[in-house]
């Protein structure tokens, strides 16, 4: 599915490989958990990832990829985040490290 979408725009503009490395995919997890533990929302971040989990292969290649395209127009870099939500293991650890993140906040009080 994902090489129909970029053989569609190939002539248009060229898509970065939607390829991530270990370093990248750790720093993503981290950014992402840590924002959401910041603010106290690590059990949100819990909920919304278990629902995107069993389609976030689907929901990166039919929403975040497009509005990647979009967002880049105005200088916000989302093919990254896109790479990440490709594979359901990267959703996966983000949810292991939400939950960590939960624990150690529930034994500080």
């Amino acid at each position: 599915m994902l090489s129909k979408i970029k053989d569609a725009f190939k002539n248009f503009f060229q898509l970065p490989p939607l390829e991530l490395s270990k370093e990248e995919e750790d720093e993503i997890v981290e950014k992402l958990a840590g924002t959401l533990s910041q603010y106290g929302m690590e059990e949100l971040g819990q909920i919304f990832g278990w629902m995107l989990y069993p389609v976030s292969t689907l929901f990166s290649a039919s929403v975040v990829l497009p509005l990647s395209v979009l967002l880049s127009f105005f200088g916000i870099d989302t093919y990254k985040y896109a790479a990440f939500l490709y594979k359901k293991e990267n959703v996966k650890r983000l949810l292991d490290r939400l939950e960590e993140l939960e624990d150690k906040r529930q034994i500080k009080k």
